[in-house]
């Protein structure tokens, strides 16, 4: 749709590595030109580091570099080195374990809120977040809560 428009597909990735149940898939196989945004902070555990990396069509590599250059210089050695690391087969290992134990939270939670209750509009397939539908009144369902506790 994108492509057939001339147009280009930004996508940020941040959370491909956190996919549960299925393969997780990147937007740079899809037709088109497409800029492709990610980072160490999610799968890699790096949030508050600033590191991260951009995918982008040759053609628009220089004019990404003038745009860069005034929005930041280098991240510190200290933190690129550690970047490195995330690479390491003992690091991802440990990582998976971390997705896997964040999809067995999810296959717990879930069920849960389910019987106490609360509807989950779109059950998540990845990352750490689940969103209940507690109502339309916040206030309402955190007293009600409070008196069943």
């Amino acid at each position: 749709f994108i492509a057939e428009r001339g147009g280009v597909l930004l996508v940020d990735e941040i959370y491909q590595g956190l996919v549960y149940g299925t393969e997780p898939w990147s937007a740079l196989g899809l037709p088109g030109e497409v800029v492709l945004i990610n980072s160490f902070s999610k799968y890699f555990c790096m949030t508050g580091w600033r590191l991260g990396w951009v995918v982008l069509p040759e053609s628009a590599v220089r004019s990404f570099e003038k745009l860069a250059q005034h929005l930041f210089i280098s991240a510190p050695a200290p933190s690129q080195h550690a970047a490195c690391s995330a690479f390491l087969p003992e690091t991802v290992s440990i990582l998976e374990g971390r997705r896997n134990e964040f999809a067995r939270r999810r296959d717990f939670l879930v069920p849960a809120l389910r019987r106490a209750g609360l509807s989950i509009p779109a059950e998540p397939h990845g990352a750490f977040y689940v969103y209940a539908d507690c109502g339309g009144d916040a206030k309402r369902f955190s007293l009600d809560l409070l008196q069943k506790e």
